[in-house]
């Protein structure tokens, strides 16, 4: 009796009979008609599902490796968390399937089409993406290093936080891409698009094909000891409180009540006692619901100067600061 079954002329099969069937040796099933079916968490290493019709189906967890997935349908399938290790799905439509953390090291890709794909977290070091289709595809925090991007289409994918180092983005287009916060270092965009692309702290050091603006990080003018200052003013309190010997950390921005502050400040710690001092570009700004909440965290001082103070005299500024400190200190310990 066959254990197939004809839909709309395509043969299908049902989950028990292809276990079974897979379970007994068998491993050619190509060109069924499996939309929809459920095969999470199975182990199908080595099988041939190409040129099968997998949309919607649930693949969450299901090993892979060694498979034959090339030119099959898999538009909206769950693969997340598969076990594809060296599987091909060069040619297959991967059209918003889900592929989060799923293990794709030294996969075939090649000529797929992965738009609005879901590849965050996913494993493709080493894989061959060689001119796939990525439009929109969501890849933050995959793991790209050494794969072949060649001529692949990525624009407007979110690749933010990425590793692509030695990756291959070669005639890739990267048309308002984002690739911001991803280690590129070594990656080769020669020939690449990279109009309107998000290269916000993006680490492109040894990056080939590059324009050599894109290599030297904005750097601020306020610059001292390998540090940079957001004004003239942090700068030279940052020298007079150096001049004190005192111990401090410049441009700190804490998180309280669940923000992060606003104002990037000193701390000073001095004797042991802590204290803060901020510059402010407007000298009526105030902050008492903050203040309150650094008293109680220990910190016995708050004080404020304006710019233009802190930048005119600046060491008289942090002399005053140190009185007051050093004067509370005394008051706390008495």
């Amino acid at each position: 009796m066959s254990t197939y079954t004809e839909t709309f002329g395509c043969l299908s099969m049902d989950k028990p009979t292809l276990l079974d069937l897979y379970r007994g040796g068998q491993r050619d099933f190509r060109g069924l008609d499996l939309a929809g079916i459920d095969l999470s968490y199975t182990d199908l290493s080595g099988i041939d599902l190409s040129q099968c019709n997998l949309a919607r189906a649930n693949l969450f967890h299901v090993n892979f490796s060694h498979a034959n997935l090339s030119h099959s349908n898999l538009t909206h399938a769950d693969l997340s968390c598969a076990n594809l290790f060296l599987a091909l799905l060069s040619g297959s439509n991967l059209t918003l399937a889900n592929l989060s953390s799923a293990y794709l090291f030294n996969i075939s890709l090649a000529h797929a089409d992965l738009s609005g794909a879901n590849l965050i977290f996913a494993n493709l070091v080493q894989a061959d993406l060689n001119g796939a289709c990525l439009l929109q595809a969501s890849l933050a925090q995959a793991n790209l290093s050494g794969s072949n991007l060649s001529g692949a289409d990525l624009s407007r994918a979110n690749i933010s936080g990425a590793n692509l180092i030695k990756a291959d983005l070669s005639d890739a287009n990267l048309h308002q891409t984002n690739l911001g916060r991803s280690n590129a270092a070594y990656a080769i965009f020669r020939g690449s698009d990279i109009s309107e692309t998000n290269l916000t702290d993006t680490h492109l050091v040894h990056a080939e094909g590059l324009d050599r603006s894109f290599h030297e990080p904005t750097r601020s003018p306020y610059q001292w000891q390998g540090l940079d200052f957001g004004s003239q003013a942090e700068l030279d309190i940052a020298q007079a409180l150096h001049q004190q010997n005192v111990l401090f950390y410049p441009h700190v921005r804490t998180i309280l009540a669940g923000q992060v502050e606003r104002h990037p400040y000193f701390l000073v710690i001095d004797g042991g006692k802590c204290g803060v001092l901020q510059i402010e570009q407007d000298s009526c700004y105030l902050d008492l619901k903050r203040d309150r909440l650094l008293n109680q965290y220990g910190i016995i001082l708050i004080d404020s100067y304006a710019t233009e103070e802190c930048q005119d005299n600046p060491h008289k500024v942090v002399q005053e600061f140190l009185h007051r400190l050093r004067t509370l200190a005394d008051g706390f310990t008495g």
